[in-house]
C-alpha cells in the first residue's frame, strides 16, 4: 500500500484550507500554539514544505536583538516564550496558578475574562507576541487567512484573536482574516485528506 508521511501542523493547515474556509482562498497559514509553536503553509492551494520540509518553524523566530546572543536547543526563542512551558513560567512570575499541564493556562484565561489585572495584562502581552508573528507572516506571505489553533488558542482564542487583530490594524499593509480552529479534529481530517490526494492524484474533499 502507498504511504504518505506528513508533519502534524501541515495536516492541520491542509484540512483548514480544504474544509475550513470558503472557495477561492488560495493562501492559508495555520499558526498552532501548544507545547511548541509551529505553522503550516498552504500557498496557491498546495502545501509549502520548504527546504528539507522545515518551512513554518516559527517557534524559532528571533524576537529581539538579545536572541542572537544565545542558542536555542530543542525549543526556539518564540516558543520558549509562548509555548506551554514558556507561558507557565510567565504565569508563575505574576503569582498565578501553578496547576499542572494546561490547567494553569485555563486558569489564566478564566481570570482574564473576570478582569483580574495581572492575568489581563499577561494575556495582552501574549497577544502582542502572537501579533508580531502574524505580522511577520502577513508581510512575507500575505495569506488570505491565518487559522489559529492548538491548545492555547482553544482555551483563550476568544481573548487572543481580537487583541491580535486590533494590534495589527494600521501597522501592516494588509491584515489577514483570523479564525480559530479545532486542531485535534483537523489533524485527523488532514491525514485522511492527504491520503486521498496522495493515492488518487485528485483533490477529493473530506466532508
Amino acid at each position: 500500500m502507498p504511504v504518505a508521511i506528513e508533519n502534524d501542523v501541515n495536516l492541520i493547515a491542509l484540512a483548514a484550507h480544504r474544509r475550513g474556509v470558503e472557495d477561492g482562498v488560495q493562501h492559508l497559514v495555520a499558526l498552532v500554539a501548544d507545547i511548541g509553536v509551529g505553522a503550516g503553509l498552504v500557498l496557491g492551494g498546495h502545501l509549502h514544505r520548504g527546504r528539507l520540509g522545515t518551512a513554518g518553524e516559527v517557534g524559532y523566530l528571533l524576537m529581539e536583538r538579545r536572541s542572537l546572543d544565545r542558542p536555542w536547543p530543542g525549543f526556539g526563542d518564540l516558543e520558549s516564550s509562548v509555548g506551554l512551558n514558556g507561558i507557565r513560567g510567565r504565569i508563575a512570575e505574576i503569582g498565578g496558578s501553578d496547576a499542572p499541564g494546561y490547567a494553569a493556562l485555563e486558569s489564566l484565561f478564566t481570570d482574564a475574562r473576570r478582569g483580574e489585572p495581572r492575568s489581563s495584562s499577561l494575556v495582552r502581552r501574549l497577544a502582542d507576541d502572537f501579533a508580531l508573528v502574524v505580522a511577520d507572516i502577513a508581510v512575507l506571505i500575505s495569506p488570505d487567512v491565518v487559522a489559529l489553533g492548538g491548545r492555547t488558542f482553544q482555551l483563550g482564542g476568544d481573548l487572543l484573536a481580537p487583541a491580535i487583530e486590533s494590534r495589527l490594524q494600521g501597522r501592516i499593509p494588509l491584515v489577514p482574516r483570523l479564525m480559530t480552529i479545532d486542531s485535534d479534529e483537523l489533524q485527523l481530517t488532514g491525514a485522511a485528506q492527504l491520503a486521498l490526494e496522495s493515492t488518487a492524484g485528485s483533490a477529493f474533499i473530506v466532508r
